[in-house]
Formats: structure tokens, sequence, C-alpha cells
């Protein structure tokens, strides 16, 4: 196998292969090895690992940059804020890891007149190893040093990954080999198949009778920037293009005359990420946050901010797990589960229920 690039489809000088079933295999029993050791240690050993990552990131240079340029096909300033967000994650779960409230423990002291006596504690615990699936459409948010990957450290689980075949060089930069690099630059959507799913989509949206054009702009030559409008009840007359996601540079405008209308729409509206409220429509605001992970007053949100108050998920479909989020400190919630000691000395304890 060989990386290719997505401006020009030449090939990496570097190869690459698949790995066989006794490796993958291999890599499973060595992260559950790895597992007991790291999740009932002290939670200052996942938190170091994480900083230690954070500046190995930071401190990739223009090789890398250039590399994934060739490879995925964003704009460097849009690649020189992914890698922030990177070493934003990790940087922001080491403090936290090691703040109490991270693992809280709670505590149900002995009762003599009940049987059996004892102390009882429940806390929290990593569910096991994990494998983290690198994504085609954010190859460096959600791949092999994403938020997926941190938040399952930040749990305490050892991750296995496996790696997106369109972005082998790029995934071996951020594993810590190097190969040789090119130095070229392209500009794409990230690569063919999604920049054909975007002509599809924006051809079905064209050729429905519930949606028209209201403008088109092409860029390079090859990609366009569509706005699409809608009038009201579309969602109910069956305008499924509306509902479908449509990934890429395109924008839906839905027209109707008056609250009810809005209200009837966001009644058969689908789960998103997030919504916007322009104005003070407090009937509506319910409906909103029912469908969507995050609300917004009067702004658009500026892509996923990485901190505490993240929630990244929302109603389905848009989600599988609506009661956690991909991105932020509760991402750590995806990854452990509840557990409860009854009698045990404290030397018995993992150390983060001590």
């Amino acid at each position: 196998m060989r990386s290719v690039s997505v401006g020009d489809g030449s090939s990496h000088p570097a190869a690459f292969r698949v790995a066989t079933d006794q490796e993958v295999l291999d890599a499973a029993h060595a992260a559950t090895a790895a597992f007991d050791p790291f999740v009932h240690g002290p939670l200052s050993v996942r938190a170091e690992p994480l900083e230690a990552i954070a500046a190995e990131i930071q401190a990739l240079g223009a090789e890398f940059i250039n590399e994934e340029q060739r490879e995925i096909g964003l704009a460097s300033a849009r690649l020189g804020g992914e890698r922030a967000r990177s070493v934003a994650q990790r940087r922001m779960f080491a403090p936290i890891l090691r703040e109490p409230e991270t693992s809280p423990v709670c505590l149900e002291p002995v009762l003599p007149q009940r049987s059996p006596l004892g102390e009882m504690r429940r806390g929290n615990i990593a569910i096991g190893p994990v494998s983290v699936f690198g994504s085609s459409n954010f190859p460096r948010a959600f791949s092999v040093a994403g938020d997926g990957t941190a938040s399952a450290l930040a749990a305490g689980r050892p991750v296995v990954v496996k790696a997106r075949p369109r972005h082998l060089v790029t995934t071996e930069f951020v594993a810590g080999l190097k190969p040789a690099l090119p130095t070229e630059r392209q500009t794409t959507l990230l690569k063919e198949s999604i920049a054909n799913a975007y002509r599809t989509g924006v051809r079905v949206r064209a050729d429905s009778e519930e949606l028209r054009g209201l403008a088109s702009h092409v860029e390079d030559g090859r990609l366009h920037s569509e706005l699409i409008a809608a009038y009201a009840g579309a969602f109910g007359r069956g305008a499924t293009a509306l509902q479908e996601e449509l990934f890429g540079q395109a924008a839906a405008v839905v027209v109707v005359n008056d609250e009810p209308s809005l209200r009837k729409d966001l009644q058969n509206l689908a789960g998103q990420l997030s919504a916007t409220l322009f104005g003070d429509l407090p009937r509506v605001l319910p409906l909103l946050e029912r469908l969507a992970g995050g609300l917004m007053f009067n702004g658009v949100p500026a892509g996923v901010e990485v901190n505490r108050a993240t929630v990244h998920g929302g109603s389905r479909p848009v989600t599988t797990a609506v009661l956690v989020t991909s991105v932020g400190t509760l991402a750590i919630e995806r990854y452990r589960r509840p557990i409860w000691h009854q009698n045990l000395p404290d030397r018995l304890l993992p150390a983060h229920m001590r």
C-alpha cells in the first residue's frame, strides 16, 4: 500500500502493508496486559503520558504540516488549528485527572444494625481496552491522536488504533515513525469519495421538487458552494434530502411565515449537533433542546471548542450514544462504568478510590 496525494494522485515512496491477523491479535493482547496496571495505578500514570504526547505533537514541524496537506488536502491554517486542538485536548485532561472530582467516590459508612457489616464505596472504573477507528472526514481530530484516543487514555483504557488507508503517512508521523517527506501542497475536500458524495448530495437536492437552488459558487473549478431553499412544511411533506447530512460547503434555508409554522417544522426535524436561536422565541427553545447537543443565542458556533463544558453529540441520528459526548472532559464517561467495593482494605482498592 502507498499513500496517495489527494491533489494529483501521485504515490508516496514509502510502502505500507496491512497488519496480519496475528499482529492485530498481538496488539489486542498487549493492550489487555497493560490494562490492569494502567487503570489501578494513580491518576498521574494517565496524566503524564497525555502531557508527553501533547508536547510531541506540538513539536511536529513544517514537514508534518506539508505531508498532511499532500495526503489530506486541508489548508495549512486549518491543519495548524487541528494540531492546536489535539494538544489542547491532552493538556486539558492531564490537570483534570489530578483533581478529586474527576473520579468521585461515593462512601456509604458502616451501619452496625445491618448485616453484612462493612464500609461500601462506589466509584468508576475503565471498561477495558478499546479500539479507535480513524475517520476519513476528521483525519486528526478523530484518528491516532484524536479526541477518542485522548479521552480513552484519560479514562484508563489502553488503545489500539485502526488507521485510515487514505492517511497512512499522517498516521505514521503521529505514531512516531517518519518516512521521507515530499513538500507539495494541494487543496481538495479531504478525499475524492467525500467530494463525490458532496456532488451527489447537491444533485439530489437540485432534483427534489421540495427544494430549489438559490446560489452556487465554483471553487478551484472542482467544487461548488451551494445555497438551497425550502418552504414551510417541507420536513413534514417528506423532503428527506433536507434531513440527510451533506458534508461540504452547503447551506439550506427553510422559509416560514410565522412561529407556529417554525415549531411544526422543528417537530419533524432530526437530531442536530448544535442549534442557534436568533430572537426571543421562548416556545421554540424547548424544541431545540430536544434536538441538539448544544444551543447558542444570536451567534454561530466557531467549530468544536475543547473544554469542560463542550458537548459534541445530540439526539439521534447525529449520535448513537446520546448520554455522552465525543469531545470535552465528559467524553471520559464513554469509557468507564460504575463499580462498588465493600470491606476492601485501602491497599487493595484502586488508587483513585482510596
